[in-house]
């Protein structure tokens, strides 16, 4: 499969793009539900710590049957006991146990939900290299992200919010667009030739406040 020229052996959706955090969240969760009942294995992905435990509050708040994933895990019990997976993006490697991890899923469609893009386009694409090797496995992605997180707000996201506005969208609905999927990615390599040494963060706001200057 090709996705903006980049041959692939995975399904990528068009980003899911939300205008609060809440409504994201909210989003992120339906999307697990909805393609848990079509039997698909969800699993969902966060860059920033901050993001990882916002999920997992939701998740328990709307009392959602849910495993976290860490390094070393394995199942102990039936997998189709989950509505839905949660992990952070650091197990996507070719040497780490959760490859092993997802041997368990045969014949089932594992569908992955990004509950954020990563600043930088290098860190995104070298996670996604993952899906790559796994070519005997049935998968598809999903990235979702929300108007008002900076990787947006900062390169025109207000004025997006503005134009969707005009033409009658509403707050608690999403938008996907294929050229709204490349202004992102346009983003992410904005940032790339701006910062030269990367510092870590545990949010996509303390990401920006330590590493961009506009």
């Amino acid at each position: 499969m090709s996705f903006f020229g980049k041959n692939t052996s995975y399904k990528k959706n068009d980003d899911k793009i939300w205008f609060t955090t809440k409504y994201k969240l909210n989003g992120i969760i339906q999307a697990a539900l909805q393609n848990k009942t079509a039997n698909k294995v969800v699993m969902l992905v966060t860059f920033f710590e901050q993001s990882h435990n916002q999920l997992i509050d939701g998740l328990k708040e709307k009392q959602i049957n849910f495993k976290q994933i860490n390094e070393g895990d394995y199942f102990d019990q039936n997998f189709s006991d989950f509505s839905a997976f949660v992990l952070r993006y650091e197990l996507l490697k070719e040497n780490g146990s959760f490859k092993n991890l997802i041997k368990n899923f045969k014949n089932e469609t594992i569908f992955f939900i990004f509950a954020e893009h990563y600043p930088l386009l290098t860190v995104q694409d070298k996670t996604l290299e993952f899906f790559d090797n796994q070519k005997d496995k049935k998968i598809e992605i999903e990235f979702h992200a929300a108007l008002e997180e900076p990787i947006l707000k900062t390169f025109s996201g207000d004025t997006v919010k503005d134009m969707l506005l005009k033409m009658g969208a509403t707050e608690n609905e999403c938008f996907s667009h294929s050229m709204i999927t490349k202004s992102i990615i346009n983003a992410q390599k904005k940032l790339a030739d701006k910062i030269i040494f990367e510092k870590k963060a545990d949010s996509q706001e303390s990401w920006f406040r330590i590493n961009y200057q506009n």
